[in-house]
């Protein structure tokens, strides 16, 4: 089959076979066209295909296309107008570099400009070498902006389909889980480099929750009416500010004459800060006590807590067998 090289204009149509391409030209004047492209073909034209500053210009000056390239079905694959719009219809191959908006393109494809892409875009290398770098030098604009109109994730990162990491539409992040319920939920081990919360002196925190916790299981009880220490109720804490803060919890019963009073005392480094007094409970039945202390200008540093009590007459009972434990919380809130 042979390939033709087509001048049309009006009604007219010229036909050459040059054995290359079909290629439609729709110039001003067909009849013009024709005559000049059968004279000047043998002088002008081949030596010009072949020479090294050899170009083509196509001029449209009614407004209609000026440069077509069809398939063997007839189907314009390569279309330029007037208005200096270019249409592919079907693949294209670029052996070095395209640049769309740079003469100069320094990559197989540079875009200096902005661009719009609906769908996928995907980056794929054999080579393990892919990636994609977002990099900016304007100031106040994101390197990288995502933007979810909708309820679907905002973005997932996945390694050989073993999901990473997602971040979800309502802001949460999720670190090994697709289903984060708060704002970072992370399902395995948390590693931090540097303290919770500002390091004093050039040390770091050393315990990771800044809290310490002691429980009593035990049935304990005293009739001394002095301040003494409550058994399992000691806790030793290292703060790295000024503030501490202590709560006390437990069922706790007297015994004795209606006058017996119990006294609950919160102490910090052998000083007495809080207290509470427990009344008789007729058949000594235990009513549940709750308090705390807030601690606002201690100097960083290890610091020793404990519950200390006393009774007037009779006898004050705490049963964490029988009823329930007694718990004693420090937290540090610097």
């Amino acid at each position: 089959m042979s390939k033709k090289f087509f001048v049309a204009g009006g009604n007219t149509n010229v036909v050459a076979d040059l054995g290359l391409l079909n290629v439609v030209v729709r110039p001003w004047r067909a009849i013009s066209l024709a005559l000049v492209f059968l004279l000047t073909t043998s002088y002008f034209l081949l030596p010009a295909l072949f020479a090294d500053d050899a170009e083509v210009k196509l001029n449209s000056n009614d407004g209609s296309t000026g440069f077509i390239i069809q398939n063997q079905s007839g189907i314009g694959v390569f279309r330029t107008g007037s208005d200096g719009f270019t249409s592919i219809n079907g693949s294209a191959t670029v052996n070095s570099a395209l640049g769309i908006g740079t003469t100069n393109p320094l990559y197989p494809l540079d875009v200096n400009g902005n661009g719009f892409l609906a769908g996928q875009l995907m980056i794929n290398s054999n080579l393990n070498d892919g990636k994609l770098s977002v990099v900016t030098n304007s100031a106040g604009v994101p390197a990288f902006y995502a933007n979810q109109f909708g309820s679907a994730d905002i973005a997932k990162f996945l390694s050989n389909t073993n999901e990473i990491m997602t971040i979800k539409s309502n802001g949460n992040v999720g670190i090994s889980t697709p289903t984060p319920s708060a704002k970072l939920d992370v399902n395995g081990d948390l590693k931090l480099a540097v303290p919770l919360a500002p390091s004093y002196g050039g040390t770091g925190r050393t315990n990771k929750l800044s809290a310490v916790q002691v429980v009593g299981t035990t049935d304990i009880s005293t009739g001394n009416p002095l301040a003494c220490d409550m058994p399992d109720m000691l806790a030793t804490i290292t703060t790295y500010g000024t503030k501490l803060l202590v709560i006390f919890s437990a069922p706790l019963s007297v015994s004795g004459v209606s006058l017996s009073i119990g006294k609950i005392s919160i102490n910090i480094d052998n000083s007495d800060k809080r207290a509470i007094y427990v009344p008789y409970t007729a058949n000594s039945y235990p009513l549940q006590y709750s308090f705390q202390h807030l601690e606002t200008d201690l100097t960083p540093g290890v610091h020793t807590v404990k519950i200390r009590w006393s009774i007037s007459s009779g006898i004050i009972y705490q049963r964490g067998t029988t009823h329930s434990e007694r718990i004693l919380t420090v937290l540090d809130l610097e």
